[in-house]
């Protein structure tokens, strides 16, 4: 055993140490962005989940040992973008497809492809939209490129996914109207792996021949209408033909008993109707769904499946009898559904005997919401609220509004206290929603919810029963700073936000030793004053100031997300006794203290200086997937 050697290990267990090389996950979106919903749900083109890849594939040429623990890993996604300028890398990505190669880590590994563009002359970008571009305005050269490309898609994509990729198990395909979609369709509906299909459909174009029918045997399946601009109302024309399409979509469920998740969504809400006849013209079969005893998640994204229903009550009936037939229901994501349409799914859902949910995400909370999560006959192990919209449905009173929320950190927290796993509170519009701490030193007028006016008075920490949750793993909240404003409210008072941030994380560290992630989320009146931008950095330094013993680092695990960075405890080698306020602390000796670091400026600084050297060698460059 002296001279055992880490390639000596088995390949399983190699291939398992290869999976915990460090690497970073992609950057949270602002939270006040369009673009974090898409990113996040809905795989946003230009968006890496990780640099994983980028990370394992230089280790491939250590040696044989370690390249075979990494193959399965590097080559078990492919990314196809056909933009003009990148003509090599798609010829190279074909090339390890032909006829004599068909034996390559492509064929053995790849289970899941992702098609985010197709059309030469046009570039995604990450800030709601991309780039069309006019063949006739691009230089010679790239035209000749463009033409190129075209020829590669027409006469070598069919054959070579038909070569290089028969265990394909996920697609996802980001469909525009020049695709070749007839002949990708007969191909992906063959293959015998396939069971995970995502569809994109970009610019919000609807093909209503698009054969959707075509697919069976399906557990996933995905639809999604995205479109480039930053607003767009759907006409009729589009309405017309997503009836068609969706009695395709009904097909394909009915073809797919074991079906397991289903998610349909649009960027936009809102709908133009020039004929108001229309409006009562259901755009769902109203049997669909009523086969799929098997369905366990269930996301709506700005979608009813009772829509042209004229009342909550037969919405509500129409909801009932479709729960009836999903006894196997477990999560549901009705963000972005209409008001009345929520108050119908919770009204059904609160006199469900058969539906017990154990994850739920919507952006509106009403009574009968409260009240089926209020039952301890509920699994509830995921909630999640965004309540940006809340204000704009105006049935609800300031006072109303405390209510739920009350309700939610007090009443629903202590019921599934032994069970929830992840709060997720993003009300940065909502004051009452917003979560204050009982900073210790202050006097009772000012640090008490009487010194509030009843309509911002937020909720005490304290208060809650979240510290009960000794299951939770995942934590988001706003952190309320209206005492960190002076009288008048024009500015802060100095070291205001340091102290509260401060006490938050410090009740975080001794009261729930189980967070994986804390995310503070800053409330909305920062978002436009004259000292926003002071506040968010206020808060920035108090996290990376915030210091933890090496006692109490036993009971802290978590990182922290502000915004769109991620803060992971370190050891701070430079400790000097001394914490962010300059209070003496107990002496302890150099490196025993924890400090939080900004990890993606880390990688940023990392990413810029790779930026201008060869990150692969040749070798490794002959079978990278081209996903970067």
């Amino acid at each position: 055993m002296a001279n055992a050697k880490i390639t000596d290990l088995a390949f399983e267990l190699l291939h398992q140490i290869m999976l915990l090389v460090p690497h970073r996950m992609s950057r949270s979106y602002p939270s006040t962005t369009t673009s974090r919903l898409i990113g996040k749900d809905w795989g946003y083109p230009l968006r890496e989940e990780s640099n994983q890849l980028r990370t394992l594939a230089p280790l491939r040429t250590t040696c044989r040992a370690f390249d075979a623990a990494i193959q399965p890993i590097l080559f078990s996604e492919l990314t196809l973008d056909c933009l003009y300028t990148r003509l090599d890398i798609v010829e190279h990505q074909l090339s390890c497809f032909a006829e004599d190669n068909v034996s390559g880590p492509w064929n053995h590994y790849t289970r899941k492809l992702r098609i985010v563009n197709l059309d030469p002359c046009y570039d995604k970008t990450p800030s709601g939209g991309g780039v069309q571009y006019w063949e006739e305005y691009l230089s010679r050269e790239q035209r000749e490129q463009v033409g190129e490309m075209k020829m590669l898609i027409e006469e070598r994509l069919l054959l070579g996914l038909r070569r290089g990729l028969p265990k394909l198990e996920s697609l996802r395909w980001f469909v525009r109207t020049t695709d070749p979609v007839e002949q990708l369709v007969a191909h992906f509906s063959q293959l015998p792996c396939l069971e995970s299909i995502e569809l994109v459909f970009w610019n919000d174009k609807v093909f209503p021949g698009f054969p959707l029918d075509a697919f069976t045997n399906l557990t996933k399946l995905e639809l999604f209408f995205f479109h480039d601009q930053e607003e767009v109302r759907l006409d009729n024309a589009w309405v017309d033909n997503a009836r068609v399409l969706f009695q395709r979509l009904q097909k394909a469920i009915e073809a797919s008993p074991a079906l397991e998740q289903l998610a349909l969504g649009k960027r936009f809400r809102y709908e133009t109707y020039t004929y108001p006849e229309l409006k009562n013209w259901p755009m769902f079969p109203n049997d669909l769904l009523l086969g799929s005893g098997n369905l366990r998640k269930l996301a709506l994204r700005r979608f009813d499946l009772a829509e042209g229903f004229s009342t909550i009550p037969t919405t509500t009936k129409f909801y009932s009898t479709l729960f009836t037939h999903l006894p196997s229901l477990t999560s549901v994501d009705f963000t972005g559904s209409g008001y009345d349409t929520q108050q119908a799914i919770w009204r059904a859902l609160l006199h469900s005997d058969v539906v017990l949910l154990t994850s739920i995400r919507v952006d509106y909370v009403n009574d009968s919401l409260i009240a089926y999560i209020s039952q301890p006959k509920i699994p509830l192990e995921s909630l999640t609220l965004i309540l940006e919209r809340l204000s704009l449905d105006d049935d609800l009173d300031w006072e109303g509004n405390a209510n739920l929320a009350r309700r939610v950190y007090r009443t629903v927290l202590e019921v599934h206290s032994g069970r929830l796993r992840c709060l997720d509170v993003q009300a940065s519009g909502q004051t009452l929603w917003g979560v204050e701490t009982a900073s210790p030193g202050e006097g009772a007028g000012e640090g008490s919810v009487e010194h509030f006016e009843p309509r911002d008075a937020p909720v005490l920490l304290e208060e809650t029963f979240l510290f009960k949750c000794q299951q939770l793993r995942s934590l988001g909240l706003v952190i309320d700073f209206q005492r960190a404003l002076t009288a008048t409210k024009m500015s802060l008072i100095p070291g205001a936000i340091e102290k509260r941030v401060t006490q938050f994380l410090r009740q975080m560290v001794a009261h729930m030793p189980q967070l994986d992630t804390v995310t503070i989320y800053p409330p909305e009146r920062y978002s436009y004053g004259s000292f926003s931008d002071e506040a968010r950095e206020k808060t920035r330094e108090a996290i990376q100031a915030f210091t933890v013993t090496e006692k109490d680092r036993a009971n802290a695990h978590f990182d922290v997300i502000f915004e769109e960075s991620r803060y992971e405890l370190r050891r701070d080698e430079t400790s000097d006794g001394i914490d962010w306020a300059g209070d003496k602390v107990e002496e302890t000796s150099i490196g025993s203290r924890w400090r939080f670091v900004d990890i993606d400026a880390e990688w940023d600084e990392e990413e810029a200086e790779e930026e201008n050297r060869e990150w692969f060698n040749a070798q490794a460059r002959d079978e990278l997937p081209g996903v970067f």
